[in-house]
């Protein structure tokens, strides 16, 4: 009986302090994994993405959206224009590359465009709709508002956070489901939620109700994290334990192209119920980004799989020289791990092996896990040129000519990129000449005459 009333009183205890803690312990987002919320979150709290100011007929870019002292800090570039198009108009869609993540605001692709057909005698305007973050169905949701600035082309470039920002993380959680249940469980229990933001050191009381909440300012780190760092990719230690990771990696692939596919397909369809033509650019990427993660994509035998982790962390300790056996050991067993490939031509490279670097970075590229890919690989580029060519839409591949202007430098594309992926001034001008030349191709611009 005394065991009994303990139990009751400990068990009364916990009711009263998981009821007393609901009230001031935030709920977490159903998203949200060790601590970061989806990238959708970050802009959901923003009413819209254009308004309209006092002045008649102007309209701007959101202000919350706006803020920060330059393009690395703010979702949209800040920007006026005339609510009505003049004549006709061009609508810029995409992430961050769009938005113009690291660039002076002259710099942008719409800049650049707007700045080109002025000096063209064209009336043509250009908006500026990228929001840093946003992948293909961000964008397709953020349409009816483009569709009020009354666009006549959309210039669309998508890609990288399709495979950055897609919830596939929640997709291998629920692979594991005793591990995504506790997850569960713990997001409904404010006891969980408290003692889980006072571990990490984390705001856990309750903010005061807010009629317009302060927008979070994107952090391209930040959200490179927030997807990369929720499951790390086990080093399969076994052949069935590889196999399974394989299943997993196609599936995810496979998700994540009908996913894009869907997006874009409906993107197209609005387009043309709008009368607006639509250009789509494939992603690219820095040939000599390193990957993010790795798996082994051929089969391999115990007796390999027990050879390559030790061999790897070797390699990984002491980076051997070009012509060094242990590089012929390793791509013999792995020849598709994407690390071994990107080290290995990191080390042709320094070697002046310019060729076999660039298959090997080649290489890397189309071999990281669909699920790790911060920078698009090649299939992305592949998949959104397919799909122009089945919804019969003009598309652009940037990744030749990138490549060519890379190889006249006799560098890997590093002063095309900021980074792995954003572009620098003179990597956005190549993408600015390449989007001007297929409009002209296409005779989407009426009147000057200089455009033809």
């Amino acid at each position: 009986m005394r065991l009994l009333w303990s139990i009751s009183l400990v068990v009364l205890f916990f009711i009263s302090l998981e009821l007393t803690l609901n009230e001031i312990v935030p709920n977490e987002p159903s998203w949200k994994l060790r601590g970061y919320q989806s990238v959708e979150a970050y802009y959901a709290q923003s009413p819209a993405h254009f308004e309209t100011e006092n002045e008649t007929g102007l309209c701007k870019t959101h202000s919350e959206l706006t803020k920060g002292k330059d393009s690395t800090q703010m979702a949209m570039q800040p920007q006026r224009f005339p609510c009505k198009p003049i004549s006709q108009r061009i609508v810029t869609l995409g992430g961050s590359s769009i938005q113009g993540y690291g660039l002076p605001f002259s710099h942008t692709l719409a800049s650049q465009l707007q700045e080109q057909l002025s000096q063209m005698g064209s009336t043509v305007d250009v908006i500026n709709a990228g929001v840093a973050g946003y992948n293909s169905l961000q964008i397709r949701r953020m349409l009816s508002e483009v569709w009020d600035l009354e666009p006549d082309i959309l210039i669309l470039y998508t890609g990288h956070n399709d495979y950055v920002y897609y919830p596939v993380i929640e997709q291998l959680l629920n692979d594991n489901p005793s591990f995504h249940l506790i997850r569960k469980g713990g997001r409904r229990l404010a006891i969980w939620r408290g003692l889980k933001a006072l571990l990490l050191h984390t705001e856990w009381i309750k903010p005061p109700p807010s009629l317009t909440p302060p927008l979070e300012r994107p952090s391209f780190d930040r959200q490179a994290k927030a997807a990369f760092n929720q499951l790390s990719l086990p080093k399969a230690q076994t052949v069935q334990a590889l196999k399974q990771l394989q299943t997993q990696q196609r599936q995810a692939e496979e998700t994540i192209f009908r996913f894009i596919q869907k997006n874009i397909s409906d993107i197209a369809n609005q387009a043309t119920l709008n009368q607006c033509k639509l250009l789509l650019i494939g992603p690219v990427s820095r040939l000599d980004s390193p990957p993010v993660d790795g798996i082994i994509w051929n089969t391999l035998s115990q007796n390999e799989l027990d050879a390559f982790w030790p061999l790897w962390e070797d390699i990984l300790q002491n980076t051997p020289s070009f012509n060094d056996s242990k590089w012929a050991e390793a791509l013999r067993i792995a020849p598709r791990y994407a690390p071994l490939a990107h080290l290995y031509a990191q080390a042709a490279y320094q070697a002046g092996e310019n060729e076999t670097a660039i298959q090997y970075w080649t290489r890397a590229q189309e071999d990281s896990p669909p699920t790790r890919r911060i920078r698009a690989g090649n299939a992305m580029a592949d998949w959104i040129i397919h799909i122009g060519k089945e919804l019969d839409l003009p598309t652009i591949d940037p990744r030749k000519p990138f490549q060519q202007a890379a190889k006249v430098n006799g560098i890997p594309a590093g002063t095309l990129f900021l980074d792995s992926l954003h572009f620098s001034v003179k990597g956005n001008a190549l993408l600015t000449a390449l989007s001007l030349d297929r409009i002209k191709k296409e005779a989407w611009i009426s009147k000057p005459n200089s455009l033809h």
